[in-house]
């Protein structure tokens, strides 16, 4: 069972009605000082004059639906992106090429097991995300409905208009997964749980794929790209409306499985575990992290036919063949792929989560999905030769 650890400084005693709550939890995250958020809320935000969740902002390759500025100032100040950054981080700090300023943190709640890695993982994925976005509804009810995700896995035609020229049909492995949520509510208990046999496991199928490590049929990695992973100036994760619509549908997908097993929203142990998710994320958003860290290069995607070095940090899409694929001692893939597009060469990927690698095809072609990282930072064998690799957090069949 993957656990995590928190800080010295979170151990202090229960109070009051939380007292029961608060007894489910380990004792490293029990905590109930006055003013505390993870019980109490955050005090109330301002409220945007208009509905609209979101403002068009166009960039050189893309148009980009970013939350509404006063959102986007909350976040700021609050320090979200850090955390949710440094809680993405801390998530790799067991597999990562070359481990983030996270896991350089003292006494920080790293999971002892990594992302993709077994069911803990899976779960606590889908209730950090739960967090966040309850918070975010309780702080701005005006836009509920307007935040209301897609009822079903979503066509091109169910995204905004500004946005639906940039989306791209799903693969056929991808369109299979969301089928099978789809199915969710007609099956019973018992087919629900042979195929997914515990929340974490249904989380961890939702964020990789069938296969342990990043599969093809992996829905969260293909929502969270599609639309938003091109290359261009890219503002911050959590300023993208697209963002909070994605894990709105993953978390109406869980709540769909835990109604199909016959679970409530509103059970302790679910309360429980949101408020230790909360304490972990204000632990990361209270750390004053290299700026480098987190805010990502402005720079162009390919120099000199090589992905960009100087292009660190940032996300991007590129359509590929399958050249070669090369294993090191430590049974660490490293994928070739030739994007076709004149003067440039092939490009190398890799990965900080462990690759399903049987599911890639030499001569196949695929999407690959991820954060550019300068080559000279990693331990890299002779075979792969590259200024810099694509660190993948989503692989899908081109349909």
């Amino acid at each position: 069972m993957s656990t995590t650890r928190l800080p010295h400084s979170c151990r202090v005693r229960p109070a009051g009605v939380f007292f029961v709550l608060l007894m489910l939890l380990p004792i490293a995250v029990r905590a109930a000082e006055v003013g505390d958020v993870c019980l109490i809320g955050f005090p109330p935000a301002q409220q945007p004059a208009a509905e609209n969740p979101y403002v068009v902002n166009s960039a050189r390759e893309n148009s980009q639906l970013l939350l509404n500025p006063l959102i986007r100032q909350w976040l700021k100040e609050n320090s979200w992106h850090t955390g949710y950054s440094l809680w993405q981080q801390s998530r790799q700090c067991s597999t990562a090429f070359s481990p983030g300023y996270a896991c350089t943190v003292k006494n920080a709640p790293i999971p002892s097991e990594g992302q993709c890695s077994s069911e803990p993982d899976g779960y606590q994925f889908l209730v950090m995300h739960r967090y966040l976005l309850q918070t975010f509804k309780s702080l701005w009810p005006v836009l509920d409905k307007q935040f209301a995700t897609w009822k079903k896995f979503p066509a091109i035609a169910d995204y905004p208009e500004e946005i639906q020229q940039q989306v791209y049909a799903w693969s056929d492995a991808i369109l299979v997964a969301a089928d099978a949520v789809a199915k969710i509510s007609k099956a019973n208990s018992a087919e629900v749980l042979q195929r997914w046999p515990t929340e974490g496991a249904f989380g961890q199928w939702l964020q990789c794929g069938a296969a342990k490590g990043i599969g093809v049929d992996a829905l969260y990695g293909a929502l969270l790209s599609n639309a938003i992973t091109v290359p261009g100036d890219q503002p911050q994760l959590l300023d993208l409306y697209l963002f909070w619509q994605t894990h709105k549908w993953i978390d109406s997908a869980w709540e769909k499985y835990r109604r199909a097993i016959g679970k409530m929203p509103d059970e302790p142990p679910l309360q429980a575990a949101l408020i230790q998710q909360c304490r972990i994320h204000q632990f990361w958003a209270q750390q004053t992290a290299p700026a480098d860290a987190i805010y990502p290069s402005q720079q162009t995607l390919y120099q000199n036919g090589y992905l960009n070095p100087a292009y660190t940090g940032k996300l991007a899409r590129i359509q590929a063949e399958v050249e070669e694929i090369h294993t090191d001692d430590n049974g660490r893939h490293y994928v070739r792929v030739n994007p076709h597009l004149i003067g440039v060469n092939a490009v190398w990927v890799a990965s900080d989560t462990p690759i399903h690698i049987e599911q890639i095809k030499i001569g196949g072609r695929y999407s690959f999905i991820g954060q550019v990282k300068a080559g000279k930072h990693f331990p890299l064998p002779e075979a792969v030769r590259s200024p810099a690799l694509l660190l993948l957090q989503s692989i899908q069949t081109i349909k």
